[in-house]
């Protein structure tokens, strides 16, 4: 019996991207441990902090796995990656802006994503799953924010309601695939 192999061929693109993965990997590591160095021996804002979880995002974008790489799926990721950098950013260095920012950036990537995924409906059908998760989420964390804390800021309110809105446009649309797509990405039968 023969196994036919469906895969793509991984380019790889030669020695030189090889070793520059090698090398910006190691850049990232030893410019993190350097910038918490830095900052212990000269004191003040924790700064340092920006720059690891900046590496960290850094490492990721560069390293994702080819399996679920689609464009939705790394817009899902990147965008909950920067709206925690901007957290840190908020918290650490000037405090008092996030709140109204990461709902905004938020909801226009869900927004980009979810017109991506409604524009061609039968070929991203298998990519669902991580913008489904976002969605619901961002659905949650809003409703957490509105009714624990009372944070009725717009920018809130249009995150809620988008992702709220584009979630259940979403299981209406695609009904029993969500199911089918759903066992697929969690792996069970």
């Amino acid at each position: 019996m023969e196994i036919e192999n469906i895969y793509p061929h991984a380019k790889t693109g030669g020695r030189f991207l090889r070793v520059l993965y090698e090398n910006i990997k190691w850049l990232l590591f030893i410019g993190a441990i350097a910038a918490v160095i830095v900052n212990l021996a000269v004191g003040g804002k924790r700064w340092s902090y920006v720059v690891v979880v900046s590496c960290v995002i850094a490492w990721s974008v560069l390293y994702r796995p080819t399996i679920q790489a689609s464009i939705i799926s790394r817009g899902c990721v990147l965008a909950s990656e920067v709206a925690v950098l901007l957290a840190v950013i908020d918290s650490v260095l000037a405090p008092g802006w996030a709140s109204f920012v990461i709902p905004m950036l938020l909801a226009a990537t869900l927004a980009a994503l979810a017109a991506l995924f409604f524009a061609d409906r039968r070929r991203q059908t298998r990519n669902v799953m991580p913008l489904v998760i976002s969605l619901f989420a961002s659905t949650v964390a809003c409703a957490i924010i509105i009714f624990m804390d009372g944070g009725f800021s717009v920018p809130l309110l249009v995150l809620a309601a988008l992702s709220l809105s584009l979630l259940i446009a979403a299981i209406a649309a695609l009904r029993g695939q969500l199911i089918s797509e759903a066992k697929k990405y969690f792996h069970t039968k």
